[in-house]
């Protein structure tokens, strides 16, 4: 049976139930931060297993129980992929980009060194979309640009909510590669060599449509060296954004002028020098904000202006030389403020 396209109204409908349920997963997770730090305080100490599991929580939906694992080969010679003992509702598409068995077919290494997908038979892949109407996408292997964005358009994805890339051999992500994803919340790119992400490029030059509706964002464990300029743009409804163990340096005044929903941003491990320009003004909803782990040497007083529902505030490991008196003074809500590691001179 050929299903009919959703109504906009449908589509918003049920954008709007699925981040109210992870919204409710967001606060059910920061209530529990909450009582496990004032617990810690009420004992007078911190374990440092308590101390690891807290910065390494992770918030991510786990996968569903039924799980298509496809080799992409497989799915452009039709033939089966392998189906997980069904034991729930949804399920995960798996698929793993199998470069080397496409270099053996006919006439494919030619067409992958063209960066030509015109030979692709989308036939397999748009029946597994329509009989499994999955909720989660997860792709590993060593992922072309060019065959992932062939295998995101050729196929109706109006299910899925939950993006992971793993594996892209390359280093600029072109968003509006998810057009065909009007329900994607979640967006994990962590663990690749990401250097850009932007929402269009020369070559494929459509905005990004989706960019309203990702809540959590995922991309620690790449190569970006700077948060530029309105980084997150159109992302008013992005509640989490991890960006640890990259090589950031800088912030810019106005990366976040988007993320007025902001409740979780970690930044740590990276080398972030300075914190000027008040960066997280546009942040009045931020409940957690680590900058552990960098170079930061001087926290301006204005650094946390608007922050008066910041809850956790982590500096530790920064070779810090002075504190103004009142550089937390707006911090009106929080609970733990995190100093340790740093070498405060003066």
């Amino acid at each position: 049976m050929i299903r009919q396209p959703p109504s906009p109204q449908e589509e918003d409908q049920e954008f709007f139930r699925v981040q109210q349920t992870i919204h409710h997963q967001l606060e059910h997770e920061q209530l529990r931060e909450t009582k496990s730090t004032a617990h810690n305080n009420e004992l007078g100490k911190k374990t440092e297993e308590a101390e690891l599991s807290r910065h390494t929580r992770d918030f991510r939906p786990a996968p569903s129980m039924i799980v298509i694992q496809c080799k992409f080969s497989a799915i452009i010679r039709q033939n089966n992929c392998t189906l997980s003992q069904p034991r729930g509702r949804g399920g995960t598409l798996n698929v793993t980009f199998d470069l080397t068995a496409l270099e053996a077919m006919p006439d494919a290494k030619r067409a992958l060194r063209m960066v030509n997908t015109t030979w692709l038979n989308p036939a397999k892949l748009r029946s597994l979309a329509a009989s499994l109407s999955p909720a989660r996408i997860e792709v590993h292997g060593m992922v072309d640009p060019s065959l992932l964005r062939w295998f995101l358009e050729a196929a109706d994805w109006r299910t899925v909510t939950h993006f992971t890339g793993k594996g892209l051999v390359f280093d600029t992500l072109v968003l509006n590669i998810f057009n065909r994803l009007p329900l994607l919340t979640i967006l994990d790119i962590e663990d690749n060599d990401l250097a850009v992400v932007k929402p269009s490029d020369d070559e494929h030059p459509q905005p990004f449509l989706h960019a309203a509706k990702i809540v959590q964002l995922y991309a620690s464990k790449n190569n970006f060296a700077a948060l530029p300029d309105n980084a997150v743009a159109g992302m008013g409804s992005l509640q989490r954004l991890e960006l640890g163990a990259n090589l950031l340096t800088t912030i810019h005044p106005t990366a976040l002028t988007a993320a007025t929903s902001l409740r979780h941003l970690l930044l740590s491990e990276n080398r972030i020098t300075s914190i000027a320009g008040a960066p997280f003004r546009f942040c009045p909803r931020l409940h957690t904000l680590d900058l552990s782990y960098n170079s930061i040497t001087h926290v301006p007083s204005d650094a946390f202006q608007g922050l008066s529902l910041l809850s956790s505030l982590t500096l530790s490991f920064n070779p810090l030389r002075d504190l103004a008196a009142d550089t937390f003074a707006g911090l009106t809500s929080a609970q733990t403020i995190e100093l340790d590691g740093g070498l405060l001179l003066s």
